[in-house]
C-alpha cells in the first residue's frame, strides 16, 4: 500500500489518497475549516478513540507512513461508519479494514465537528465506487 499526502491547490486543499496493489483506494479530503477537528489514524482496534500502530497518523512522516504500510492490503467487503454524538459536538469515523497475512488494521478516518463542516470520503476499486460518503 502506498500513502499519497495531501497537496494545496488554490483555496481548495486537497484529499490524502491510500492506494494497495490491488488499486483501491481511499481518498479523504482534507480542506480544514475552523471548528474541526479531523484526520486519520491507523489502529489495531476497531472502536474508536482509538490509539494509532506504530505512529501511524495524519502528522507522521510521509516516508515513515510508507515504509509502515508495506505489504498492507485493504479488505473491499469492509466498511463501517460511526457517529458519537455529545452536546454541541458531534464525531464521525469512517473504518477500513486492512489486512496483510494474518493481521488486521483499521484505517479511521474521523471528523469532530459543532455540526457544520464536513469532510468527503471515497472507497474505490478502479473506478468502480464501493462506499462514499462525508463525515
Amino acid at each position: 500500500m502506498k500513502y499519497f499526502p495531501p497537496t494545496k491547490s488554490g483555496f481548495h486543499s486537497t484529499k490524502v489518497n491510500f492506494v494497495d496493489e490491488n488499486n483501491l483506494m481511499v481518498g479523504f479530503d482534507f480542506a480544514s475549516n475552523c471548528c474541526e477537528e479531523f484526520g486519520w489514524l491507523i489502529s489495531e482496534d476497531l472502536a474508536p478513540p482509538a490509539e494509532s500502530v506504530a505512529g501511524l497518523e495524519s502528522s507522521s512522516p510521509t516516508s515513515h507512513i510508507n515504509k509502515e504500510l508495506v505489504g498492507w492490503e485493504f479488505d473491499p467487503k469492509f466498511y463501517l461508519a460511526l457517529t458519537c454524538d455529545k452536546k454541541y459536538e458531534e464525531s464521525h469515523y469512517a473504518v477500513f479494514r486492512m489486512f496483510n497475512k494474518n493481521q488486521n488494521r483499521y484505517l479511521h478516518l474521523y471528523n469532530k465537528h459543532n455540526g457544520y463542516y464536513s469532510h468527503g470520503f471515497e472507497f474505490t476499486d478502479g473506478e468502480k465506487i464501493i462506499q462514499q460518503g462525508s463525515l
